[in-house]
C-alpha cells in the first residue's frame, strides 16, 4: 500500500482497490506502474508499513514515493510527457501517449503507434484497438493486426463500441464488456479481421446512484467497484459478474472494521 498519513491528494493501492488516476499491471510479471501526482510514471514497490495485525491500524509511510523508481520516456519532448497509460501482455515495456508531441512511445524507446486514431488497448504480438477521431466516424473501434494491417471492428450491438465498458486482450485479439443502456451487459470478442461475436450474457445486477467503475479477468468475468446498497443502506463494494444463470458475487464490502477504505478509486487488472 503507498499512502501519505493526512494527504488526500497521494493515492494508495491495495488488492482490492488502487484508485490512481492512471494505473496499469505488466502482464509478464505483474509489475504496477502508476502516475504519481507530478504526472510520471513511477514503477511501484512495497512500502515497509502497512496493516498492523496487532494494533488493528494502518501505518502510513512517511515519504511514500521515494522508493518507487521513476520510469523515464525520453521520447516524449514534454514534461509532464502523457496523458494515457498502458501495459502490454508481453515484454517489459509500458506504453504512454506524449501529450504534446503525439503518438505513443514505450519505456524501451520504440515507437509504438503514430497514427491519426486513439489508442484504446494493446494486445498479444502488439495488435492494438483503437477508437477513430473525428477523421473517420466518430467512435468507430478498429483493430490493427501484427503486421499493420487496420480492420474496422463490425458486429457489436451499439454498433460503433460507445457502450463499451471494459477491454482486455485475448490470444485472438480482444474481449470486451459491452454495457447497453437499454439492455443487459455482454462478453465480446473481437478477432483481427475485425468481427465481434458475443460470448456471453452477464448476470443481471440492478442499477445504483453511484457510477460504476469495471475491469475485466481473463476469463471474462466482468468486476464493478461502486456504491451498492446492502443490509439497509449503501456501502462501498467490489462485485464480480459471472455468465447468467450464476448469481452476482461480493468479492468486498466496506465495513467499518475493514482496513481498507475505497472512498473512491478504479479497478486495475492485467492487460
Amino acid at each position: 500500500m503507498d499512502l501519505q498519513e493526512q494527504s488526500l491528494y497521494l493515492m494508495g493501492l491495495t488488492d482490492v482497490s488502487p484508485p490512481f488516476r492512471l494505473a496499469v499491471i505488466r502482464g509478464l510479471d505483474g509489475t504496477v506502474f502508476f502516475e504519481d501526482t507530478a504526472g510520471q510514471v513511477r514503477q511501484l514497490e512495497a512500502d515497509g508499513e502497512g496493516y498492523d495485525v496487532y494494533r488493528g491500524v494502518c501505518r502510513y509511510p512517511l515519504h511514500a514515493l521515494h522508493n518507487d523508481p521513476v520510469v523515464p520516456f525520453t521520447q516524449c519532448a514534454e514534461l509532464p510527457s502523457h496523458i494515457s497509460l498502458f501495459s502490454a501482455p508481453e515484454g517489459n515495456a509500458v506504453v504512454v501517449e506524449c501529450a504534446m508531441m503525439g503518438g505513443y512511445v514505450d519505456s524501451d524507446g520504440l515507437r509504438v503507434y503514430d497514427g491519426p486514431h486513439r489508442l484504446l488497448a494493446i494486445g498479444r504480438g502488439r495488435r492494438l484497438l483503437l477508437v477513430g477521431r473525428q477523421t473517420t466516424a466518430p467512435q468507430s473501434l478498429l483493430i490493427q493486426t501484427p503486421d499493420g494491417t487496420l480492420h474496422t471492428v463490425t458486429g457489436l450491438p451499439d454498433g460503433d463500441g460507445s457502450a463499451v465498458a471494459a477491454i482486455r486482450s485475448t490470444a485472438q485479439g480482444f474481449m470486451l464488456a459491452v454495457a447497453l443502456a437499454d439492455g443487459p451487459r455482454e462478453l465480446w470478442d473481437i478477432s483481427d479481421n475485425g468481427t465481434a461475436t458475443r460470448r456471453g450474457v452477464y448476470a443481471a445486477f440492478p442499477d445504483t446512484p453511484a457510477s460504476h467503475r469495471v475491469a475485466l479477468d481473463a476469463q471474462g468475468a466482468l468486476y464493478l467497484l461502486g456504491n451498492f446498497y446492502r443490509d439497509g443502506g449503501f456501502v462501498d463494494a467490489v462485485v464480480r459478474l459471472g455468465f447468467a444463470p450464476l448469481e452476482p458475487v461480493d468479492v468486498f464490502v466496506e465495513s467499518s472494521a475493514s482496513p481498507v477504505k475505497i472512498h473512491s478509486g478504479a479497478l486495475v487488472t492485467g492487460p
